[in-house]
């Protein structure tokens, strides 16, 4: 039973009987109605409710952690993997974004060692943010504005209690316990308050398969994604070219349009003659119709149209559900900025100018694109496969004559006539097929993998609201 009066919601006006004072919080906001709702709704559902803390073996956080200094920290696939709060996105980890940290430093600091299959929660900043430490890593070290929390596995299964967590009723109490303006916090003590409804087993199960099911999605994948970058670098023979070997160049090629030096590095002369070698070599205005993006701001008026930035670019998708949407008039106003189904996106201002992805659309959905974006449309899909395309521009070959055309020191910026100079070797016809089937598999395993996570979270809450029907 709640020692609550809720008197409105909008304004928030809730008495408090002494009983539910929090000695830790007498600020007005802990007593928000928004917050007392959702106790209410967890404490009416009659299942049973347990404390984080009651259902954890072991928890613990980095609090005073020595730190880790750059100089120790090593590429992604190196040393020991090292969990940071923005490796963690919509309950799993992105394993592909994660760096690593050398073994002395792992094995010196206890406190920063998880295990497999732990619950990793951002406790700083933005909080609430939850993951579960892959079965197949043998070591993995976490942050220190990351905490740890080993379940018992007799009473809950962690994919659920994932799902729950990152469900509205998880995150508003977590949000609740913050404390701090600019960079809320929770602190361990607080994390281990948190209520945790404890369903039968077949429903954590029924919800903890999707889970599982998403993060099997994700590891196949990312094993796809390999798979094609290996047989495109064995094509391109990539072992055979030291992209480090350095050599003084003399050229004649200097045009009037550029007449820096950084154009004319030996680097660049290196791989056009490389790329040369194979039999059929075309430029991208050869192979694609190569268009730009405009710009629209955020402060005017927003809609339903995904309009695609930098900031939506995953690794070879779009983070379509969190973009920026504009209206349907603005939209139609710009025929020639929408996007077709496997256009590829690249962008061309800033600090990570060269970065890409494809779209993919299920259905003719409307999309179209910011102006720090320009767009590659393959014309003959008989001829070059798109993914191929994406795929060929993600390796070095591509990387580095991308950067070739990059001007600008302070503002950086790639121009639509260097983009349409960059050379691309045609392949075996088959061989694209099998790069460009691989990687629109794993991308559609991605899009499951995030809707699977979706469907736990409204399970969760479907629960807790008494409308869950578990399907036969």
């Amino acid at each position: 039973m709640l020692n609550y009066n809720l008197l409105s919601i909008k304004p928030s006006v809730v008495i408090v009987d002494s009983k539910e004072i929090n000695n830790d919080r007498l600020d007005s906001m802990f007593y928000h109605s928004k917050y007392i709702k959702n106790k209410s709704n967890l404490i009416e559902n009659k299942i049973e409710i347990r404390d984080l803390e009651d259902i954890s073996i072991n928890m613990n956080a980095p609090v005073g952690w020595k730190g880790i200094p750059s100089s120790s920290y090593l590429p992604n696939g190196e040393g020991v993997p090292l969990i940071r709060g923005k490796n963690i996105k919509n309950l799993l980890l992105d394993l592909d974004s994660l760096i690593g940290v050398e073994e002395r430093i792992y094995k010196e600091q206890p406190e920063i060692q998880a295990q497999n299959n732990d619950i990793i929660l951002t406790r700083v900043g933005t909080i609430g943010r939850v993951c579960r430490v892959p079965n197949n890593l043998e070591k993995i070290a976490m942050g220190q504005n990351l905490t740890r929390v080993e379940l018992d596995k007799s009473i809950v299964k962690s994919e659920y209690v994932l799902a729950y967590m990152a469900s509205k009723y998880g995150q508003l109490q977590m949000d609740r316990y913050a404390y701090g303006g600019v960079q809320p916090s929770l602190t361990n003590k607080n994390i281990k308050r948190l209520q945790i409804p404890i369903p039968s087993h077949e429903i954590q199960k029924y919800i903890g398969d999707k889970v599982r099911k998403a993060e099997k999605l994700r590891e196949e994948a990312k094993t796809l994604r390999e798979k094609a970058e290996n047989e495109l670098e064995k094509v391109l023979k990539s072992e055979s070219f030291s992209f480090n070997k350095q050599k003084y160049l003399f050229t004649n090629k200097v045009t009037e349009r550029r007449i820096d030096a950084w154009y004319y590095k030996p680097i660049f002369e290196r791989i056009t003659d490389y790329l040369e070698e194979f039999t059929q070599v075309k430029k991208l205005n050869e192979i694609t119709k190569i268009g730009k993006g405009f710009s629209y701001s955020s402060n005017k008026e927003l809609g339903n149209i995904p309009y695609l930035r930098i900031s939506d670019i995953r690794n070879y998708r779009f983070n379509i559900e969190e973009t920026l949407g504009i209206p349907e008039r603005i939209y139609n106003k710009r025929e020639d900025k929408r996007l077709e189904n496997f256009d590829i996106v690249l962008a061309i201002t800033g600090a990570t100018i060269g970065k890409a992805a494809v779209v993919v659309k299920d259905n003719n959905e409307k999309m179209t694109l910011s102006a720090d974006t320009a767009y590659l449309r393959v014309t003959n899909q008989d001829e070059i496969y798109p993914l191929y395309l994406l795929t060929f521009l993600k390796t070095k070959f591509g990387q580095l004559q991308i950067k070739q055309g990059i001007t600008g020191a302070t503002n950086r910026h790639l121009g639509l006539e260097d983009i349409a100079a960059i050379k691309v070797p045609i392949i075996d016809i088959d061989k694209q097929k099998s790069i460009h089937d691989k990687i629109l598999k794993s991308i559609k395993n991605e899009n499951q993998s995030k809707q699977l996570i979706e469907e736990a979270k409204q399970d969760v809450e479907d629960l807790i609201e008494g409308d869950l029907e578990i399907d036969n």
